[in-house]
C-alpha cells in the first residue's frame, strides 16, 4: 500500500548525500508527499529541484492497461517541447 512518505531513516539517508546533490539540478519522479524534496532543499541546495505527484504515473498507467486516454495539457510554455508525446 502506498503511504505517500518515507521513514525517518531514509531522510537522513538521503540528507547524508546532501554534497551530491548541492548545486545539481535534481529530478524526482513519481513523488508522494514530496518528503525528498523537502529533505534534498534543505539539506543540500540544489540549484533546481523539479518533481510530480505519484497520481499522473497512476492514471497513465491506467489509461495504458484499459486501452484509454487521459487528457494532458501542458501548461507552462518552456515545457511545449513535451506536446508531441501527450
Amino acid at each position: 500500500m502506498f503511504f505517500g512518505t518515507i521513514d525517518d531513516n531514509v531522510r537522513r539517508y538521503i540528507a547524508g548525500q546532501a554534497d551530491a546533490f548541492a548545486g545539481k539540478e535534481v529530478v524526482v519522479g513519481c513523488s508522494g508527499n514530496f518528503t525528498s524534496e523537502k529533505v534534498l532543499a534543505t539539506a543540500s541546495q540544489p540549484a533546481a529541484l523539479h518533481s510530480n505527484d505519484v497520481s499522473l504515473y497512476t492514471r497513465l498507467l491506467a489509461d495504458a492497461m484499459l486501452g484509454e486516454r487521459t487528457p494532458v495539457t501542458i501548461a507552462e510554455d518552456a515545457y511545449a517541447w513535451l506536446q508531441p508525446w501527450v
